[in-house]
C-alpha cells in the first residue's frame, strides 16, 4: 500500500500489509484509498485489521477532519466508552445502562459525566495524563467484582476508549459449612461451585461455568448478590479427588451427580439460603501413593 500522508509512527512511502484474520477491517481493493488504523505487533509485520475504524476515504470524512486538525488543536486529550449493564449473571446479556454517573479522576483532579440513552459517556480537553475511571447507578456495582477500577493514560491530541460493565446489586445469598464424617470442620479451600439450573429441550440441567469459592478455616462458605432463580451447589466440580481435597464430585445433599441434586431456589429478596454439606469419609489412597 502506498502512503499518501502518515499522521504518526510512518516514515516510509509504502508499507506491505497482510490479512491475519483477526476482528473486522475494510476489504482492500487495488486502486482504492484507505484510511487505515493499524500498527506492528512486535513481530516486525503490519496487519490490515484490528481496528474497526480503518475505513474507504469516502466514509472517513469525519476521521480525517479529526486527524487533519491535529496539528493545530490544544495539546489535550479525550475519554469515552459506554456503560452496560449485564442483565444476566450467566448468560452474560448486556444492555446500555442510561444515567449511569462516569466519573474521571487524574492528578488534578476528578470529573463527572452521565450516560445518554445509548449508554455512551466522553471527557474531552483533558490534559494527558493517566485517569481512572468509575461508574455508578442505583442497583448496580462495576464488573468484575473486587477488581481494581480500569485506567487509562492519553497521550497529546490523542484519544482512549474504556467500557465499563455493571452488574445488578442483587440480594439473594447462599452461605453454609461443610463439615467430615466426623462433624469436624472441613479443612479451608475446598472448591465449592454455584451453577444456574436452566431449561433445554424440555430438561433441566446445571450449566457453567458458575461461580466458585472456597471454604474457611471454620468450613464455611457463602456466595453473595446471587440472581433469582434455581441452582445447583456441587463441590469438586471437574476435579480428582488429591491430597488436600479427597473427595470426589458431590453436590448437594449428597447426590453423586448432577440429576440427583436437589435445586436451590434464590427468590428476589434479601432471604439467606442455608445449605451445609457432610462430606463423606476421605478416600484413602493405595500403596503407591495415589
Amino acid at each position: 500500500m502506498r502512503i499518501d500522508h502518515s499522521y504518526k509512527g510512518v516514515a516510509e512511502t509504502s508499507v506491505t500489509l497482510y490479512d491475519d484474520g483477526m476482528c473486522d477491517g475494510p476489504a482492500l481493493a487495488v486502486g482504492e484509498q484507505y484510511l487505515m488504523y493499524t500498527g506492528k505487533p512486535g513481530n516486525g509485520l503490519t496487519p490490515s485489521r484490528g481496528c474497526t475504524r480503518s475505513r474507504h476515504v469516502k466514509f472517513a470524512e469525519e476521521d480525517l477532519k479529526f486527524l487533519n486538525g491535529l496539528s493545530t488543536a490544544p495539546p489535550v486529550s479525550t475519554i469515552f466508552g459506554r456503560v452496560t449493564a449485564r442483565t444476566d449473571d450467566s448468560a452474560g446479556k448486556d444492555q446500555p445502562l442510561v444515567g449511569a454517573k462516569v466519573e474521571i479522576r487524574g492528578p488534578r483532579g476528578t470529573r463527572l459525566a452521565t450516560t445518554d440513552a445509548t449508554g455512551h459517556y466522553g471527557f474531552n480537553s483533558l490534559p494527558p495524563e493517566t485517569y481512572t475511571l468509575t461508574a455508578s447507578s442505583s442497583g448496580h456495582r462495576m464488573l468484575p467484582f473486587g477488581t481494581a477500577a480500569p485506567t487509562a493514560t492519553v497521550e497529546p491530541r490523542a484519544c482512549a476508549e474504556v467500557n465499563i460493565n455493571m452488574g445488578h446489586l442483587w440480594p439473594g445469598r447462599i452461605a453454609g459449612r461443610v463439615t467430615q464424617a466426623n462433624g469436624a470442620p472441613a479443612r479451608p479451600g475446598l472448591v465449592l461451585t454455584l451453577l444456574q439450573v436452566r431449561t433445554s429441550e424440555g430438561k433441566e440441567i446445571a450449566d457453567g461455568p458458575g461461580r466458585a469459592t472456597t471454604t474457611n478455616k471454620q468450613g464455611e462458605y457463602s456466595f453473595n448478590e446471587v440472581a433469582p432463580g434455581r441452582y445447583k451447589l456441587v463441590m469438586n466440580l471437574h476435579r480428582f479427588p488429591i491430597g488436600d481435597a479427597p473427595y470426589p464430585t458431590i453436590y448437594w445433599p449428597g447426590s453423586r451427580d448432577e440429576v440427583g441434586a436437589t435445586a436451590i431456589v434464590v427468590p428476589n429478596a434479601p432471604v439467606p439460603q442455608q445449605y451445609d454439606f457432610r462430606l463423606p469419609p476421605e478416600q484413602k489412597r493405595t500403596q503407591s501413593g495415589r
